[in-house]
Formats: structure tokens, C-alpha cells, sequence
């Protein structure tokens, strides 16, 4: 018996024996780990009429996260824009949120003026006030009326149009 294969024979056993565990391991990281909380995303199509949807999935800032910051946290991933590049903005790049809170079933949203500068890649106002409050219904069956400022003034009755109805 050839002590040089027997040798090579345990190394590759060793090997092996070392992945399978790393595998084991890491399959085990993965379905524990959360992926978050899935959302649904609403474009308009520079291309196209109506509406495209994308999913992204948002881990909660903290575990005893109240809905209100839920929904502002997924407002503030929606005024990022669409992921892809042949959608609308809902609103003009660099739109924040200056306030965000939900009270009984009315979320009140109040954005910053940069979301009464839209362009050729953006929704005009009355579509992007649509479109935001679709996609703030749509996620969070909770809210029944969404009210949208910019810099404290009111903009729209934010009723989503029948465009926009399922």
C-alpha cells in the first residue's frame, strides 16, 4: 500500500467533508436570516401607458417598528425611483419627506418643493400624487386616504383615479 495516495485520499476526504459543512452552514444562515417584508413598487413606463409593478423586499428599521414609520420608510424607498431604468420617477429627483404620520386610517405625507419640479423622466404632479397614493394603499390595506403636501400645502383630492383601480 502506497503511503503517498492514502495520504491524498484523506486530504480530499478532509476537503470535502469541510464544504459540505460550509454548505450546511451557510443554507442554515440563509433560511434563518429574514429577507424583509415584501412591497409592491408602481411606475409609469416611459414606453408604455399604465402602470408596471416592482418588488423589492425592506427590512423594518427596528423590531417594535410602528406602522407609521413602516409606511414612511417605504415612502422614502418610493420617492428613490424605479430600479428600472424605463420608468418614471413618481416624483422629481431629490424629493424628501419632510413629515410622514398616520392617524386612524389617513396617512399625511408632506413632501419637499423638488416635487414641483418634474421632467421628461418624471410623472407630472397629478399622476405622481396618484401613483403615491395607489402604492401606499395597495401595501398597507390599513390606510383608507392618503393626504399629500408639498411644504405644507395641500395638492390634490388624493382619491386614486379609475386609471389606477385594480
Amino acid at each position: 500500500m502506497n503511503i503517498g495516495k492514502v495520504n491524498i485520499r484523506r486530504r480530499y476526504i478532509v476537503i470535502a467533508i469541510v464544504a459540505i459543512i460550509c454548505l450546511l452552514v451557510s443554507l442554515l444562515i440563509f433560511f434563518q436570516t429574514s429577507r424583509g417584508i415584501r412591497y409592491m413598487f408602481y411606475f409609469e413606463s416611459l414606453d408604455d401607458t399604465g402602470l408596471f409593478t416592482e418588488i423589492r423586499y425592506l427590512h423594518p428599521y427596528a423590531k417594535d417598528q410602528t406602522d407609521s414609520e413602516l409606511i414612511k420608510q417605504y415612502a422614502d424607498d418610493l420617492l428613490l425611483g424605479p430600479v428600472t431604468n424605463r420608468f418614471k420617477n413618481i416624483f422629481a429627483s431629490g424629493t424628501r419627506i419632510n413629515a410622514c404620520m398616520l392617524r386612524s386610517s389617513t396617512v399625511f405625507v408632506d413632501l419637499s418643493s423638488e416635487a414641483l419640479l418634474p421632467d421628461n423622466v418624471t410623472s407630472s404632479i397629478k399622476d405622481g400624487t396618484e401613483i403615491f397614493t395607489y402604492c401606499i394603499k395597495k401595501n398597507f390595506p390599513q390606510v383608507e386616504t392618503v393626504e399629500i403636501f408639498i411644504n405644507g400645502i395641500r395638492v390634490y383630492e388624493n382619491e386614486a383615479s379609475e386609471y389606477y383601480s385594480e
